[in-house]
């Protein structure tokens, strides 16, 4: 019975087949699809996995030139030859983040700012590192408007972090001074008190006091 019942079963989606312009189309489509992705699973758990890796060590040299270095060029020739080798892979963005510290190291900002542009993080407080090094670059170039919108992402991005968002959130207050918006500044400041009592790299009630009595001229 059940030899029977499958052949009628293959005999009329054979018949449909032939009949049935609807059910070849679309049994095409559904054939295409399956290929796609039993191509992208293999594709990933044999090529991508794999490479993506050995990405993960990859950059060391280059971090290593960029730590011990203090011309920068070794590092860029080092981590270019990562990103173009690893393009699309987490060793290749951790890559990318560090070859924009040395293109700031050279005053190219901007040119560190479409580096950056280009670096994707999955994880969150490589993210957050990354536009705040936005920021940086923003605040050298004297552009502190831009700064300050960067490093106030930056400390949203991992709010209530102890370590994250107070720094990003005086980087801001500082960029505010700059842009003589002293209330923002001294509401920043207070915000670091209230919230990141642990944050002691600067004397917060100094800072309040200064940007509370700062007149804009």
């Amino acid at each position: 019975m059940e030899d029977l019942s499958f052949n009628a079963i293959k005999e009329n989606i054979s018949n449909r087949f032939k009949n049935d312009k609807k059910f070849k189309i679309a049994s095409y489509v559904l054939s295409v699809a399956l290929i796609i992705g039993l191509g992208y699973l293999s594709y990933y758990q044999f090529i991508f996995k794999p490479e993506n890796e050995k990405s993960k060590t990859a950059y060391w040299k280059g971090l290593n030139f960029a730590v011990n270095d203090t011309i920068p060029d070794p590092a860029i020739k080092e981590l270019n030859k990562v990103i173009n080798k690893y393009d699309g892979k987490d060793g290749a963005e951790i890559a990318k983040f560090i070859l924009a510290r040395q293109y700031m190291k050279k005053g190219k900002f901007q040119k560190a700012i479409s580096i950056l542009e280009e670096t994707d993080f999955s994880d969150t407080y490589l993210s957050c590192f990354k536009i705040g090094l936005t920021g940086d670059c923003y605040s050298d170039l004297k552009k502190y408007s831009k700064a300050y919108d960067y490093y106030l992402e930056a400390a949203e991005l991992n709010e209530g972090n102890d370590f994250t968002s107070p720094r990003y959130l005086f980087k801001a207050a500082k960029c505010a001074e700059k842009l003589n918006n002293f209330k923002e500044a001294s509401d920043l400041y207070k915000k670091i008190k209230a919230s990141y009592r642990s944050f002691e790299k600067e004397n917060i009630d100094k800072h309040i006091a200064k940007a509370s009595k700062t007149k804009v001229k």
